[in-house]
């Protein structure tokens, strides 16, 4: 005998949200929800500014290879992290011919008559990269939550870009390259 349960969410407005159709529209994207959660703030990873988890769950739409195959996976080089939260990021952002989050953060600045405030602008790539290893811990403890013992690698909250007062650590791959959007003509 199968079971076949039928989920509801009600959202606050009182809309009623069909779990079960939603998850079927995804198919094989579904892999990603956790990801895209973890890379759009929950628990102790920041939101992105501006950006919040309905824009997140819209790019479950287009596929993003390998998010799901990196995030979360302790086998994963903290290096890969970077240009991983790049296939979410840039497409949240809506750009298609930026490569980094800086050119992102310049493109946005640059591209608009009135330019937003410096806070209204996406992650600078040395916080991406603090973003990233934060989600990436986040997965890495939801993975390992049913297990006794949890991941060596997780078990050092220093090596994902956190502070711990007394501690001095770097994880030596921050770049310390200007994060303010330049302007030629402007000083």
């Amino acid at each position: 005998m199968q079971v076949s349960p039928k989920i509801d969410m009600e959202k606050w407005k009182g809309d009623v949200l069909d779990i079960n159709e939603t998850v079927w529209g995804l198919g094989l994207r579904k892999c990603s929800n956790f990801s895209v959660s973890a890379l759009s703030g929950c628990d102790t990873v920041s939101y992105p500014f501006v950006k919040g988890k309905l824009s997140a769950f819209k790019l479950l739409e287009i596929d993003m290879p390998g998010l799901d195959q990196v995030l979360g996976q302790p086998s994963v080089t903290h290096a890969q992290l970077p240009e991983t939260a790049c296939t979410f990021f840039l497409p949240l952002y809506g750009q298609k011919s930026c490569t980094t989050m800086n050119d992102t953060r310049a493109h946005l600045y640059r591209c608009r008559k009135k330019p937003p405030p410096l806070k209204k602008l996406p992650p600078t790539d040395a916080n991406l990269q603090l973003h990233v290893l934060r989600a990436h811990l986040q997965m890495l403890l939801g993975e390992g939550s049913g297990q006794c013992d949890p991941l060596l690698e997780a078990r050092n909250i220093a090596n994902f870009g956190w502070n711990i007062e007394g501690v001095h650590h770097h994880t030596g791959r921050l770049n310390s390259a200007s994060c303010s959007p330049s302007t030629p003509g402007c000083s």
